[in-house]
């Protein structure tokens, strides 16, 4: 099995000239998304109408505020990974002005990281054509280089983890230990962006090692080097809660404790939505959570249920007196005695009718909805977090540039998925282990039911690499025909 990489020359010339290239379209599209905005954004979710802010933005910056003002880092639910660029900034300037700032680092970061990916996807094919195509490509896309405008953790994430994968590119061709613990490093600060990171890339990577290396002793090297970062600042982290919250949390505190009101019963409602294989995502039409969560006239005639999603303990109408019963719920005050006796309700009803589920469709719950969630994480019937008005409101120019990155996500998904497969009847190994490494986070995403749109950018960087790739390599074959 061969893994060597091949190095690429460019030119400082060539790197300057895509340089400015990457930069122009990004900074394009940074304008374009800041000016034709949605009118109806609210005026206090904006920083200087710049930085957009949603739910979980203070969550985020508010324990760094807290944190400049002498009050410690009072949060277990965000790890501090926007401490280092948001400390030294605040230091020097006012609160808004430092917000403006981490957008524009963002930005800058994310076309740094783009060339990165290129060089990295260029050494993986052998070819300086796919450094060019990876670079526009990624560059015209406006799912990842969207997140530069949002005050949260997506854009820094992503661009770390690309930051990791270029020097673990680099180690792979220079065999030097120095690129492996720099891999290492950004991974390990990926995380504190976004924990859920942990779940699949290191775990990738360290087969990666193996398969690379092919014997044990020094793929075990390898794999301590890359995974001593990520101990050693989880370390440090799990001290620190320990020692301000008498914790041992390892990463953040769980979901009834970190999303507002986020109570037992909507955990259990949530619990049962995924069980029966339904998105829980609200704001996603059609879902089994818009129907449960969202107030609906015509609930009782339209719902996402069919006869194969019930069994013998609940029908349509048991998922319906739960929904009442939940919506009503929601209304009443914590030290209602109504709201006490309905929730001990809701959480009975919705634990038993996920068991039942469980027992009575095993095959749909452990492996068919498994898949089917794999599919909506890859393939969504919607694009989110463009900040742009409803259909009807748009422009031509609005409608251009979402359906443009709508059908980019879906056809760049679908070529990944094909040069998977043509990687595997090919025995191209090489190409196909790098593939692995976003389809593990997306099947173990997908496994869980996790699918919120926006944990998709931490693989979507990769896909772009693989499809891309891809086409380098079967353009030949085409060429013959």
């Amino acid at each position: 099995m061969h893994f060597s990489l091949t190095e690429i020359n460019l030119s400082r010339s060539t790197l300057l000239r895509w340089f400015v290239i990457v930069i122009s379209m990004k900074v394009i599209f940074f304008i374009f998304f800041t000016l034709y905005r949605s009118a109806d954004w609210p005026a206090d979710e904006t920083v200087k109408g710049i930085a957009l802010m949603s739910g979980d933005s203070p969550q985020y910056y508010k324990p760094l505020e807290s944190l400049m003002q002498g009050e410690g880092y009072q949060s277990l639910c965000r790890m501090p990974g926007l401490l280092p660029f948001y400390a030294p900034l605040r230091l020097v300037m006012s609160e808004e002005n430092t917000k403006i700032s981490i957008v524009f680092i963002q930005l800058l970061f994310d076309v740094f990281a783009s060339l990165l990916l290129a060089i990295t996807a260029a050494r993986v094919f052998g070819s300086d054509r796919v450094f060019r195509w990876v670079a526009v490509v990624y560059g015209l896309s406006t799912f990842v280089s969207i997140r530069s405008h949002y005050l949260l953790s997506d854009s820094f994430n992503t661009s770390m983890l690309i930051i990791s994968f270029y020097f673990l590119g680099k180690h792979i061709l220079y065999h030097q230990k120095k690129d492996v613990l720099l891999a290492g490093i950004f991974i390990a600060w990926s995380l504190f962006f976004r924990p859920v990171v942990v779940l699949a890339y290191p775990c990738a990577v360290l087969l990666f090692f193996f398969y690379h290396q092919k014997k044990l002793l020094p793929s075990l090297k390898s794999s301590l080097f890359f995974v001593a970062p990520t101990v050693l600042a989880l370390s440090l982290w799990t001290i620190r809660n320990i020692s301000s919250y008498d914790r041992p949390i390892v990463l953040i505190a769980g979901a009834n404790e970190c999303m507002n009101k986020f109570t037992p019963q909507q955990e259990a409602v949530r619990h049962l939505i995924i069980t029966m294989g339904e998105d829980f995502q609200p704001w996603s039409a059609g879902s089994g959570a818009e129907w449960f969560l969202q107030k609906d006239k015509n609930y009782k005639e339209q719902h996402p249920f069919s006869a194969n999603d019930f069994a013998s303990t609940y029908t349509i109408d048991s998922l319906i007196l739960l929904k009442e019963n939940y919506m009503q719920f929601k209304s009443l005050v914590p030290d209602d005695s109504m709201r006490t006796r309905l929730g001990e309700r809701i959480l009975t009803s919705a634990n038993a009718y996920a068991a039942a589920y469980k027992s009575e469709h095993a095959v749909n719950y452990w492996v068919i909805n498994r898949i089917r969630f794999i599919r909506m994480f890859l393939f969504p019937n919607r694009l989110d977090d463009l900040p742009l008005p409803a259909v009807q409101s748009m422009n031509i120019l609005q409608k251009g540039a979402k359906a443009a990155s709508y059908f980019l996500l879906l056809g760049l998904h679908a070529l990944a998925g094909i040069a998977m497969l043509y990687f595997l009847f090919k025995k191209k190994w090489k190409w196909f282990v790098w593939g692995l490494l976003p389809f593990a986070f997306v099947v173990v995403l997908g496994y869980l039911g996790y699918i919120e749109q926006r944990y998709l950018t931490v693989a979507y960087p990769f896909m772009v690499m693989l499809a891309v790739g891809f086409i380098s390599a079967v353009l030949p074959i085409f060429k013959k025909v």
